[in-house]
């Protein structure tokens, strides 16, 4: 009766829709798998498992037992402090040690139990370059939050002393970047509600014992009633008010004047890169802070111009790497001196630290989701190297298309090798479409085309030329890649081994390819053929995703039904797509999970799997055992990969299940995939992150 009055109590009185439970969590409730008292703090849970969930539930401690771990509060063991309270080390029993803030404000009864919620709220936001939040306190009139402790200080203490800075190397001053900016991405995108944490300053990204920045204070905002007493925007602009968004802030009073924004985190962003790359304080003796001081140094009208001997940190001697210190500086130029909506997306400046967005890119980003203009015609305000090519130039590049030259066939569309006539005598992949095009199809084709060469990502081929003339002709000129398709290597070429490591970067190549086109690239673009043949290798195995786009630019007469018949035979199709006949980003996910399965098993997705002709129905029951019940791998792991590691595999293995789940609303974001693959989480973290229905 109890678990029948919580469903009923968490359905009809909980505060607001998205605190309500889901018909599954319900349904587990009453069969008694899931804890009834859980119901009322499911926000961003979604429909994890009561196993999930214990890897995130938060200890209650007494506020007793927290003022003996600290010595009473004493000074002696105060770690910081701040608008939003102090913060002690504390002692744990078994020697655990802690980091306790101890909260300044009084709450209500109401706040008290919303205090409750959001605490748990926040609890299950986790990633690696985030402080973990391991339990709290709500007694009486005290509200104190204890998180994991974090032994080397914040990055605030290593810049503020010279000493200390020069033992800062350049390589771990990219890896602080690298790092908060990751955690930064997750609160903003990667973690089911938005995070902004309004507080981004060096005092707040904090090292472990390796350099492993963790950003501290996220999600403080929301314990903190909004009253006139007391305001998070009057407590912490006080005195650091050069990491507010000028945007958003009246800087003399530290008031803020319109709504914060994911972008006045990439503002706060920006100058603690500023710092890092400088060395400076954010104020000088003469009250001349780091953004205006840096801006001549780096700024020259409307573009990038670097005085790197004035700018950079001279503890540094000059020891860095010249492609790093320049994507660093024009990340932080990006997002200190463009206006808000121009800024870069904090994924945007993960991919530029990672070195897969250049710094031209970085600079060049458009704010594409206000709605005032088509994406297409965005893309064609710029100017374009796009080449175009005569059909009789590209048909002598090809040999007048021989067989001899032909590389794949994409439907009916061959892919050819050409040799551009010249100096260097370029190497390229020309596409020949076979379809009848309209005078307005024509037209609709070079604009496609155009928004199409504006995507530009390492793990993308990317479009070089074109063709489009009177006679008909409609040609595809793409950059040649050297070392054949994944299908190749992992079906046709005798079975050729690549060893795991090489697995494990095709898949995070791919990942961040399809990451950048459904979710980075401005306007969203749908692959439609995700499939090992279309993934091409480098001679270094860096995987290039091809055939990107060609939904857009295939005239209407053929429908997005026919186009798909080759990829509902193969196996990589979802397989909602035959019922719906709706194109998602979903549908891509799905067959990106066949992708990671051939990976692993090294079977083609068609064929007899044990009483199955589909390689995803074979493999599901085995791959969640694995999981579950920690099964041997070996009756689904490709027998030729004689070693690979372990905790990467299991990564691997849950990203299938989460992406060709049958519910394509339980599929995860790329975003989300490649988080894992990059391994910021763990199994059970993992688990409960992609909403696995195990």
């Amino acid at each position: 009766m109890e678990r029948i009055i919580y469903c009923a109590a968490a359905s009809l009185y909980s505060p607001s829709p998205k605190l309500r439970p889901t018909m599954g969590q319900i349904v587990r409730t009453l069969e008694g798998k899931m804890p009834h008292k859980e119901l009322w703090v499911v926000e961003g849970t979604q429909s994890a498992s009561n196993d999930d969930y214990k890897a995130y539930e938060l200890k209650t401690y007494k506020f007793s037992e927290l003022a003996k771990a600290t010595g009473h509060f004493t000074n002696g063991r105060l770690l910081g402090g701040g608008g939003f309270g102090s913060v002690y080390r504390g002692s744990l029993p078994r020697g655990k040690d802690v980091a306790i803030k101890k909260l300044n404000y009084e709450i209500s009864g109401q706040e008290q139990e919303e205090f409750e919620k959001e605490v748990n709220a926040v609890g299950i936001v986790r990633h690696g370059n985030l402080v973990k939040l391991v339990g709290y306190c709500n007694e009486d009139s005290d509200r104190l939050l204890v998180l994991e402790f974090v032994t080397n200080k914040s990055l605030r203490y290593h810049l503020n002393d010279e000493l200390r800075r020069s033992n800062l190397k350049w390589s771990e001053r990219m890896k602080i970047a690298k790092g908060s900016a990751k955690g930064l991405a997750y609160l903003h995108e990667g973690c089911n509600s938005k995070i902004i944490h309004r507080d981004i300053k060096a005092e707040n990204i904090l090292l472990d014992e390796n350099c492993k920045p963790k950003i501290a204070d996220f999600g403080l905002a929301k314990f903190f009633p909004i009253t006139n007493s007391v305001t998070h925007i009057s407590s912490h602009w006080k005195g650091t008010y050069v990491y507010a968004d000028p945007e958003n802030y009246n800087t003399q009073q530290g008031e803020s004047i319109q709504q914060l924004s994911d972008k006045s985190d990439v503002y706060s962003f920006g100058v603690v890169l500023l710092e890092l790359i400088s060395g400076r304080k954010i104020n000088d003796e003469h009250k001349v802070d780091i953004v205006k001081w840096a801006k001549p140094l780096m700024i020259k009208g409307d573009s990038v111009e670097i005085n790197y001997s004035s700018l950079v940190d001279s503890t540094l001697k000059g020891h860095y790497d010249e492609k790093e210190i320049e994507i660093m500086i024009c990340c932080a130029a990006a997002s200190v001196y463009r206006p808000a909506k121009l800024r870069p997306r904090m994924k945007q400046i993960v991919e530029a630290l990672e070195g897969n967005m250049s710094p031209s890119e970085l600079w060049a980003v458009e704010d594409v989701e206000s709605g005032s203009r088509k994406p297409n015609e965005l893309e064609l305000e710029r100017p374009s190297l796009l080449k175009k090519f005569d059909f009789g130039f590209l048909a002598k590049a090809a040999d007048s298309f021989s067989g001899k030259h032909l590389l794949r066939q994409h439907g009916l569309c061959p892919v050819y090798e050409g040799v551009l006539p010249g100096i260097d005598q370029s190497k390229v992949a020309i596409k020949r479409l076979m379809y009848e095009f309209s005078q307005q199809n024509k037209q609709e084709f070079e604009k496609e085309i155009m928004a199409i060469s504006n995507v530009n990502h390492r793990n993308i081929v990317n479009l070089i030329g074109y063709c489009s003339d009177e006679e008909d002709n409609r040609l595809l000129v793409f950059e040649f890649v050297a070392n054949n398709s994944l299908k190749f290597h992992l079906h046709e070429n005798g079975g050729s081994t690549i060893d795991w490591t090489s697995r494990m970067e095709i898949a995070k190549g791919s990942a961040r390819g399809l990451k950048y086109m459904h979710e980075d690239s401005g306007h969203r673009i749908l692959h439609l053929y995700v499939k090992s043949d279309n993934i091409l290798l480098c001679d270094k195995f860096i995987p290039k995703l091809a055939e990107f786009g060609s939904a857009k630019i295939f005239p209407d007469s053929v429908t997005h039904l026919s186009i798909s018949k080759i990829m509902q035979n193969s196996g990589y199709m979802a397989p909602e797509y035959q019922s719906t006949s709706k194109l998602t980003d979903k549908l891509d996910i799905y067959s990106f999970g066949v992708i990671l399965l051939e990976l692993i098993t090294r079977k083609q997705p068609v064929g007899h799997f044990s009483g199955h002709k589909n390689m995803v129905k074979w493999a599901k029951p085995l791959l969640s055992q694995s999981l579950l019940e920690g099964k041997d791998k070996f009756d689904f792991v490709d027998k030729k990969l004689q070693k690979y590691n372990t905790e990467q595999m299991d990564r691997m293995v849950a990203c299938v299940l989460a992406c060709v789940d049958d519910d394509p609303q339980r599929r995860p974001r790329m975003s989300q995939i490649l988080d894992v693959l990059e391994g910021n989480k763990s199994l059970e973290e993992t688990i409960l992150f992609l909403n696995l229905n195990l």
